[in-house]
């Protein structure tokens, strides 16, 4: 972490066993 151009890839998941959207975001 030094770096103030990273950024986070955020994908939405969306779950129809439970109907809810879940964010997942990875380095």
């Amino acid at each position: 972490m030094g770096d103030t151009g990273q950024s986070l890839e955020c994908i939405s998941i969306e779950r129809s066993s439970s109907g809810k959207l879940r964010l997942e975001c990875s380095e």
